[in-house]
C-alpha cells in the first residue's frame, strides 16, 4: 500500500525542517505524541537514529519503535518500523516554493 500526502507549510523550509527533525519537541507540537523516548543518536536527527514514539490511537496508547533510514539535510529523511508483520517505510521530503514556503511530502509504503 502506497499513501502520499502533499501540504505547503506557509513558513521557510529552514524552520520546517528545524520542527520535523526536533524529536523530543514532538509531544508538544503533535496532538497524537504522547512520549518520546531517545534509544539512539537522536540528539540530532540523522541516519541511524532510533527512538520509542508513544502515540494515541482511537483512544489507546501505542509504542513503536522508529529508525531513521535515510537523511538528506534540508531534503528528505526516511523513517522505518517493523511490528506485528508490518514493515512501513515513511519519507518525509521538503521543497522551498516560489511564494517563500516550504512544500512538505510524506510517502508512506507498507506491506
Amino acid at each position: 500500500m502506497r499513501l502520499v500526502l502533499t501540504s505547503e507549510v506557509a513558513a521557510p523550509l529552514e524552520r520546517v525542517w528545524a520542527q520535523f527533525t526536533d524529536l523530543r519537541a514532538a509531544p508538544a507540537i503533535l496532538d497524537a505524541v504522547l512520549r518520546v523516548d531517545c534509544l539512539h543518536g537522536c540528539d540530532e536527527m540523522r541516519q541511524g537514529a532510533v527512538w520509542r514514539e508513544t502515540r494515541l490511537y482511537f483512544g489507546h496508547a501505542w509504542s513503536e519503535t522508529l529508525t531513521v533510514s535515510n537523511f538528506d539535510p534540508l531534503k528528505s529523511y526516511t523513517v522505518t518500523n517493523s511490528q506485528i508483520g508490518l514493515e512501513f517505510n515513511a519519507e518525509f521530503a521538503f521543497e522551498r516554493t516560489d511564494k517563500g514556503c516550504t512544500k512538505v511530502t510524506m510517502t508512506l509504503d507498507s506491506h
